[in-house]
């Protein structure tokens, strides 16, 4: 057979055979906030358990674990699941911030400790750089706290931070998304107020004005780093099915180590002066994981691989507890608050 024919007959079976399957392009859109991007809700009739992993990518979704029956697979279908509706959300920068931990102090036992500003279960490792081995996402399951003023107090304003985040617990930036639950009291005028939010630290809060929420709505926030300066928060009204992608930056000159995870309830600073904590009674909070780059395994508090665990209690002005952990069988947590951390 001559050159010439065998160069035909390989040009008509190179057009028989299938392209070589492109990357999606990431469903991105464009915010209020500059330089704040969100991920497009998905078409009609998208289904995120049948989905490639490109278009789950494209279109923000976690990754798809691969054992159906595991406790990753169980947390990842409810995420899925509990999105009816997803918007693009309106934003508003605050001047609220819920920062890194402040004086964390070793306590009394073994894996816990006292901070001036956190209530909280960490996870911590040695990371000093976001590579192989640093955290890479956190998730969790809460319903939002209902904010009271302290007892026979009326001052002003109380807040409390409910998140999920990386880094913060040995650095001082945090990667985090959550709720607030906010009380408000003067002259016999009493006020609550519920938002949603995100946040880089050491940046300042940025409020999702169109994510209405309440107390004890069911919530589901994940936290994605997609690299050392860019990441993603999935928040999610489980209780109303509606729910936000947004995909923003750290704050110039910071960059995410990944050396912890941590489910906080926190007394936020508001324009750098630490806030009252707000009356919130009880609150649950499900650890419902974080995972290293480079690994599908999922750590919690019971499970914590090579990771430290230690549960955080906070401390009022005055250095005495003010709102207690609790751990629940590894994968869950209460809280307590007991007066105002005056």
């Amino acid at each position: 057979m001559t050159g010439r024919k065998l160069k035909i007959l390989a040009c008509a079976a190179a057009s028989l055979m299938p392209a070589p399957a492109l990357a999606l392009a990431p469903a991105l859109v464009a915010t209020n906030l500059a330089g704040v991007l969100a991920y497009a809700p998905p078409p009609a009739g998208f289904d995120a358990f049948s989905a490639t992993d490109d278009a789950l990518a494209a279109y923000g979704y976690p990754p798809r674990p691969a054992r159906v029956r595991s406790r990753d697979y169980d947390m990842w279908a409810r995420a899925v699941r509990a999105e009816r509706r997803r918007i693009v959300p309106i934003l508003r920068q605050t001047d609220m911030a819920a920062g890194a931990v402040l004086q964390a102090r070793p306590g009394l036992r073994g894996g816990s400790a006292t901070s001036k500003n956190w209530s909280a279960a960490v996870l911590a490792n040695t990371a000093s750089h976001y590579g192989t081995g640093s955290f890479h996402s956190a998730a969790a399951w809460f319903n939002i706290p209902a904010a009271n003023q302290a007892a026979g107090v009326c001052y002003g304003w109380d807040h409390l931070y409910t998140w999920v985040g990386l880094d913060g617990w040995t650095n001082n930036d945090v990667f985090q998304a959550g709720t607030s639950s906010s009380a408000y009291c003067a002259e016999g005028t009493t006020l609550q107020s519920y938002t949603a939010w995100y946040e880089w630290y050491p940046s300042t809060s940025v409020q999702i004005t169109n994510l209405p929420v309440n107390p004890g709505d069911a919530m589901v926030v994940w936290m994605i780093a997609n690299g050392a300066t860019t990441g993603t928060a999935w928040v999610i009204n489980e209780t109303s099915g509606t729910s936000v992608d947004i995909n923003f930056s750290a704050p110039a000159g910071t960059a995410l180590a990944g050396s912890s995870a941590e489910w906080v309830q926190e007394r936020p600073t508001d324009n750098g002066v630490l806030a009252t904590l707000t009356n919130y009674g009880a609150a649950w909070m499900s650890t419902a994981g974080a995972t290293l780059l480079g690994s599908n395994t999922l750590y919690t508090m019971g499970s914590p691989g090579n990771a430290t665990p230690v549960l955080v209690t906070m401390l009022d002005n005055n250095g005495g507890a003010i709102s207690f952990p609790t751990e629940l069988g590894g994968n869950a947590l209460a809280f307590e608050v007991e007066g105002s951390a005056k």
